[in-house]
């Protein structure tokens, strides 16, 4: 549904380019302007403009889609690395939340959580495959506990899109984001997380 590639990418307007379908999904800007970027670390300066990314891609909550972030310097904080949260008359998130001490992952409502410690301050690969959370490819903690609800919102890069409110926005930097519609096997997430590491 979406890769995008902010490290090691030609130039900002390039990184914004869908390269699973150019023209599609390609990401626009939430917040007033651009966001940092540099060819060696990618995207930051999310908490600090207070500015994020928007894919345009909104997800079907029924815990078959799988996400995979490259990112780097998360601090001692609560924030988004990706994600929504459509509480209005939903319920719905999709969030990877680093912060204090662990990465909360959920994929459904409020209920659909995982929690697994530590957080990741260092440069880390993160993210889930349908109700599996995965950390630099390996399989981590609990099962994400199925959940429900609907969205009709996009997901945000370097925050979370709060009812169409850019919230939370992450104080890292982002260096690469796969997004699909279908539970990636173990293998295939071993094989995205070490391109996505390559970069």
């Amino acid at each position: 549904m979406g890769a995008y590639q902010a490290k090691s990418a030609a130039s900002y307007l390039a990184s914004l380019v869908n390269l699973a379908n150019p023209g599609t999904n390609d990401l626009a800007e939430v917040g007033g302007g651009s966001v940092n970027w540099g060819a060696g670390t990618g995207w930051s300066g999310f908490a600090a403009l207070a500015r994020c990314l928007d894919t345009g891609i909104v997800p079907t909550l029924n815990q078959t889609w799988s996400v995979l972030v490259q990112y780097t310097g998360a601090g001692n904080a609560s924030t988004n690395i990706i994600g929504l949260l459509d509480s209005v008359g939903h319920n719905g998130r999709f969030i990877i939340l680093d912060r204090v001490g662990d990465v909360r992952v959920f994929n459904g409502s409020g209920a659909a959580v995982s929690t697994n410690a530590p957080a990741s301050p260092a440069a880390a690969n993160y993210g889930f495959a349908g109700l599996q959370p995965y950390r630099n490819a390996a399989a981590e903690g609990a099962m994400i506990v199925a959940g429900v609800g609907a969205t009709d919102l996009s997901i945000y890069i370097g925050a979370r899109n709060t009812n169409g409110l850019l919230t939370v926005p992450f104080d890292g930097a982002v260096e690469s984001i796969a997004l699909y519609s279908v539970t990636l096997t173990a293998p295939q997430v071993l094989a995205r997380e070490t391109a996505q590491a390559a970069l």
